[in-house]
């Protein structure tokens, strides 16, 4: 019951907003029974690819949440945008009976791709779970999750002569013989990966078996703000391994952990082919000794926990304000949709700290009666949004923001109570505790 109010609540509010989009709208919904015209979301089609074959580039298909889709999709010679409404948590496209690949983006499919996860897909393919071939694609907010190819080249992604972005995905436990999650064939330099997550994916199964998340070919990518952990290759290069020309940049990522046949030293991080040049500049690169770039340092990044795939910074990380603020294409937000930068400068990988101060819950760059009034008016007043900055209101700093808030602001302001815990008033700065309260943006701090 709960899950299908949930699903007629998501197909209103996409039923709502599709009269800004452009070009026809179309609907898929994995529940649906045959002979749907696809054109609302009561009359939806059930197969993402039957509603690619009715659309028209300029198109927008909407694929509502459910059961997973078991299909192989291409998508050939036009621009539609593919969204999945509900997010990649409850958006799947399944492999696990087919064995082909079930992403393809070709001759100019050029739309925006997002809100899917992508799983279970194993065969032999180049991009066992998507091909990009001559398209320049945005494929966003996806997650790619153990897909293997036996004999091919890049589990997750396969990208050839295209210059797409990928932007705030998550790649992990993918298998391949080279690009055991991403890999990047003759492709230019406008091919841009960033805010993205690449943690335990491998090249492995055959001789010479580079690039354990990452392998260029030939190609000039640019991978920005991006956090490259515990991957693995057979051969050379268990983050990232480049060879046969072009210019590929790292810029602002962390690269971490990563390991090869040879150990886990800087080569395992980055491995260039002779002759090969990466640029890396501003990035934690473990056991960095040289590189061709600046701005980058080899220190513990202190993650929360990367272990358990937790790759927020803690507050003492090296990492926080020491990426590169003029680099071209540096995302606005972190993976957690956080203003970048937050303080005086981007920090490295995919999180960016925030920068706040407790207690200024209306965030006016002061500490006085408005704020636990703001504070009260958010718990209690109906209909209210939380505020920009929760981490400002959680005054008495109990990593929850209740009415112990409030009360604690009225204490300090009007009973000689203890002041709000640190960063508080007038400092801007890092929470010193680790807790999940969000902070998008506080405009009284740089």
């Amino acid at each position: 019951m709960k899950a299908a109010f949930f699903t007629c609540i998501v197909t209103t509010l996409f039923a709502l907003s599709v009269n800004d989009a452009h070009g026809q709208p179309w609907y898929v919904d994995a529940t649906a029974g045959p002979g749907g015209t696809g054109t609302t979301p009561t009359s939806a089609l059930n197969s993402i690819q039957l509603a690619i074959d009715m659309s028209m580039s300029g198109d927008t298909i909407y694929v509502l949440p459910g059961p997973p889709y078991v299909e192989s999709i291409v998508v050939s010679g036009k621009s539609i945008d593919i969204l999945g409404t509900a997010g990649p948590a409850a958006t799947t496209i399944d492999g696990t009976s087919l064995g082909a690949t079930l992403v393809t983006l070709e001759n100019g499919a050029d739309g925006l791709f997002e809100g899917f996860t992508l799983t279970n897909s194993a065969g032999t393919a180049d991009g066992q779970a998507m091909r990009i071939n001559s398209s320049n694609p945005v494929v966003r907010n996806c997650h790619f999750i153990d897909n293997t190819t036996n004999i091919g080249n890049g589990g997750a992604i396969f990208a050839e002569a295209s210059a797409a972005t990928v932007i705030d995905c998550w790649f992990q436990g993918n298998v391949a013989t080279d690009g055991g999650a991403f890999y990047a064939a003759n492709c230019p330099a406008d091919l841009t990966v960033a805010n993205c997550v690449f943690w335990q994916n491998a090249a492995q199964g055959m001789s010479d078996n580079d690039g354990g998340a990452i392998r260029n070919a030939n190609s000039s990518p640019r991978y920005i703000h991006c956090t490259i952990c515990e991957n693995t290759a057979g051969s050379d290069g268990g983050g990232l391994a480049s060879g046969g020309g072009g210019a590929p940049e790292v810029i602002n990522c962390i690269v971490w952990g990563n390991s090869d046949s040879n150990g886990m030293g800087q080569d395992a991080q980055i491995y260039d082919q002779p002759g090969q040049v990466t640029s890396v500049n501003y990035s934690c690169v473990m056991a960095y000794a040289t590189l061709a770039g600046t701005g980058c340092i080899g220190l513990d990044p202190e993650f929360v926990n990367y272990t358990a795939g937790d790759f927020h910074l803690l507050p003492t990380s090296p990492c926080i304000d020491a990426g590169d603020p003029v680099a071209p294409g540096i995302p606005p937000t972190d993976v957690d949709g956080e203003t970048r930068p937050q303080g005086l400068a981007p920090d490295m990988g995919v999180d960016e700290v925030p920068v706040f101060t407790r207690g200024d819950c209306n965030d006016d760059g002061g500490f006085d009666i408005g704020d636990p009034v703001a504070a009260l008016n958010t718990l209690f007043a109906s209909g209210s949004a939380l505020p920009a900055c929760v981490k400002a209101c959680d005054a008495n700093d109990d990593g929850s923001f209740d009415i112990g808030d409030p009360v604690f602001m009225l204490s300090a302001l009007v009973a000689s109570g203890n002041p709000p815990a640190p960063p508080s008033f007038p400092t801007c700065g890092v929470d010193p505790t680790v807790d999940d309260l969000r902070c998008v943006d506080c405009a009284a701090c740089p």
